[in-house]
């Protein structure tokens, strides 16, 4: 749980070296963490199929969810079987930029071949960086390759870092301030020592 009994709140993250920051008004809020893999964010593909046997399928026009992720392209195998309407089984396959995996073996018997006639992907909101509010809303979701982000409650900069003066966007930066005193504290001892 972040600023609980503060009044807003700033979630500072870096995508591709680039930093940014989202505020959020509402407090207290979670922030949790999931980069996107190489294949998108993660959710549920429904199918619908129509089949080359309806006569002997009950899969003709039906849906079928499964785990999946964005970028994931599916496709049946088909798999000789002797005994099926045309000789094969079919295995329905996810492929992502070369990677193969199994979704669902023997995914249609006597069925035929398959056609895949719609193809609906829904994110399920677990990857990312997501920011919930006390009730559990999503307030945000941002694809993110690497989870690295800092939250500063009631102003600019995370606990354990001060603002200064920037003459770039968003017009001040965050320093770490043991980093900073440490500095001050070795130009100090080095000032003192040339007395």
């Amino acid at each position: 749980m972040s600023c609980k009994g503060k009044k807003r709140g700033k979630v500072l993250f870096t995508e591709r070296d680039t930093q940014k920051q989202i505020e959020v008004q509402v407090t207290p809020f979670f922030v949790s963490c999931n980069p996107v893999g190489d294949c998108g964010k993660s959710g549920t593909r429904t199918i619908t199929v129509n089949v080359a046997n309806p006569a002997a399928s009950s899969n003709n026009g039906s849906q079928h969810s499964y785990a999946s992720f964005k970028d994931e392209v599916w496709h049946f195998v088909a798999v000789p079987q002797v005994g099926t309407y045309d000789g094969y089984h079919y295995d329905l396959y996810g492929n992502c930029h070369g990677t193969e995996r199994l979704i669902q073996s023997g995914f249609s018997v006597n069925s035929g071949a398959l056609t895949v006639i719609n193809n609906v992907f829904v994110s399920d909101g677990a990857t990312g960086l997501v920011v919930k509010d006390n009730n559990g809303n999503t307030l945000y979701n941002i694809a993110v390759s690497e989870c690295n982000y800092q939250i500063a409650c009631d102003g600019n900069c995370p606990e354990g870092t001060c603002e200064c003066h920037s003459d770039s966007y968003p017009g001040y930066c965050c320093n770490d301030c043991a980093s900073t005193s440490a500095k001050l504290k070795a130009i100090g001892d080095e000032l003192r020592s040339k007395q």
